[in-house]
């Protein structure tokens, strides 16, 4: 009998909190909304799966261990059925000291929440969320559906010189192409009571990352906060959503082309608003026309280590990227020191991190590095997951190759290695497709696509 149990965590850090996602500080004084992670407990008798969806930037690693170290007395919880995902909001707290590769700044200033404090805050509220999610597990029966809204947008344009800029201006004589195709759709899952048919929890995945108020002073859970707040005024206060992001490497909720004047502001609250209702209004509406309808039959669940090659720098990168610093370093002074150099004029700041990856990765010996992905279904329905910010393309070819089954892609799932660009990502280079924003190159891709495919196909 398959069991489901939902419940919501708050994590906002206590006192003024540094915020993740930009590369310069952003202090937040207080909180414009709290920050949720909203746990799922599942249960069929043989298998125990437990998910969090958490408002945050990404998953670190460390986050993992403190909340399997918080459940392991109390729940059959381990590395190898626990799931946190994140929304990828740019409004929530750093948990590890981190310091800019761009300025050499430390992201976290003293006078604000600590690192250590910040994850405290939010492993408890993860446990928290988990612990309830299976106290109240219940009989379920699960329905599935898929709103074909447009979300994310395609945030890479293409020019005639043959590159490729993130959010680069469509108003270019040069312009071209968005280099991938915009978002969607949306896969929706429906959890309902088995006696009673009440609704008990919505699963929404949606390809399009929550960072509409990225560079905003405050904490926010950003459109997922307005998804939650509509579904429940409109499905009941009880109903809990369980927020995951489909693959949106290259996707945004910033429309590069064709924004008219008077529509909302997609970097504002008006734009949040805006694209939350749009996912909630398609949660409400399918809820009456559900596509097919699972009892529990034909659960399974498996979990991978998968080894991918490490993005390391060619000797020629190298010595190119070198002598450009040594070109630098006549001019701005030896150290380099960037907000010096901005101040002076400086204004190469994507080339200028690349050259300091290019240098760094060629002194690495580090050959490979392992990430952990899981696969689950039900009946006719499965859910995949990585770590990356993965570009939609990958998605794409792993749902082509399981045709007749509705795939839930899951991003930014327990750990963070940046980016996965594709082959023509990197080709057209941009933030987001070169060395400095990711660990693994395309071929990293190539593999995730194989295992996850291998996964999937064992689990049917």
């Amino acid at each position: 009998m398959l069991k489901i149990g939902f419940a919501e965590g708050v994590i906002t850090p206590p006192g003024r909190v540094s915020l993740s996602g930009q590369y310069e500080i952003r202090v937040s004084e207080k909180p414009a909304e709290d920050i949720l992670a909203v746990g799922m407990a599942v249960s069929t008798g043989r298998d125990n799966l437990f998910w969090a969806a958490c408002d945050l930037c990404f998953i670190e690693e460390g986050l993992l261990d403190d909340v399997v170290a918080l459940l392991k007395d109390v729940l059959p919880v381990s590395r190898e059925n626990l799931i946190l995902s994140a929304t990828h909001i740019h409004t929530g707290p750093y948990l590890s000291d981190t310091v800019s590769g761009l300025n050499g700044n430390h992201m976290i200033p003293e006078d604000t929440t600590s690192a250590d404090d910040c994850r405290r805050a939010v492993a408890e509220g993860i446990a928290h969320a988990l612990r309830n999610a299976y106290a109240g597990r219940r009989a379920c029966v699960v329905e599935t559906a898929v709103a074909r809204v447009r979300t994310g947008v395609s945030r890479r344009i293409h020019y005639t010189n043959e590159k490729t800029v993130m959010y680069g201006h469509v108003t270019r004589p040069d312009f071209v192409r968005s280099e991938s195709r915009d978002g969607g759709p949306v896969e929706l899952c429906y959890v309902r009571e088995r006696d009673s048919g009440k609704l008990y929890g919505v699963i929404a995945d949606v390809p399009c990352p929550a960072q509409v108020v990225e560079n905003k002073y405050y904490i926010s859970p950003d459109y997922f906060g307005v998804v939650r707040r509509e579904v429940r005024a409109a499905l009941g206060e009880d109903v809990k959503v369980l927020g995951l992001i489909g693959a949106a490497g290259d996707l945004s909720p910033h429309v590069l082309l064709g924004h008219y004047p008077g529509e909302p502001n997609d970097r504002d609250e008006d734009g949040r608003e805006a694209l939350g209702k749009r996912v909630a209004k398609a949660i409400v509406e399918h809820a009456a026309h559900t596509l097919t309808r699972y009892d529990g039959e034909d659960y399974a669940q498996s979990f991978r280590r998968v080894r991918l090659p490490f993005w390391n720098s060619t000797k020629e990168d190298r010595d190119a990227a070198e002598a450009w610093l040594s070109e630098l370093r006549a001019q701005y002074g030896e150290d380099l020191n960037y907000e010096k150099m901005v101040r002076e004029g400086f204004r190469d700041t994507f080339r200028f991190s690349k050259a300091l990856a290019d240098v760094e990765r060629y002194r690495e010996t580090q050959e490979y590095f392992d990430i952990e992905i899981f696969a689950v279904r039900i009946g006719k329905m499965a859910f995949i997951t990585n770590p990356f910010e993965l570009y939609s393309e990958y998605a794409d070819r792993i749902r082509a190759a399981m045709r007749g089954v509705q795939l839930f892609d899951v991003q930014l799932a327990c750990g963070y290695p940046g980016y996965l660009a594709t082959v023509r990502g990197v080709r057209g280079e941009g933030y987001s497709a070169t060395i400095f924003s990711g660990q693994t190159p395309p071929a990293g891709g190539e593999i995730l696509v194989r295992e996850s495919i291998e996964m999937l196909r064992e689990l049917f």
